[in-house]
């Protein structure tokens, strides 16, 4: 959708994977209240490979947070 219209597009997703593969910003938000509490920049060049190292470590680096996140909370994300 975005490279035909250029326009930002919000998407809410509890997936990293696609998070990851359609997202040029990926946002983390902390549990009730949800507050921004980290933003990632993707830099993938498109079409994205999901089996590639950088995927990879975006995804561990951004899964990691949200196990940090739920750990210090008590709270499932």
């Amino acid at each position: 959708i975005w490279q035909a219209t250029k326009k930002t597009i919000l998407f809410v997703t509890h997936s990293v994977d696609e998070a990851v593969y359609l997202s040029d910003r990926v946002i983390v938000l902390s549990p009730r209240p949800g507050k921004v509490n980290s933003i990632y920049t993707i830099n993938l060049p498109r079409p994205r490979d999901r089996s590639s190292a950088e995927f990879a470590r975006l995804r561990k680096e951004i899964l990691s947070e949200i196990e940090r996140l739920q750990e210090a909370t008590g709270n499932l994300l």
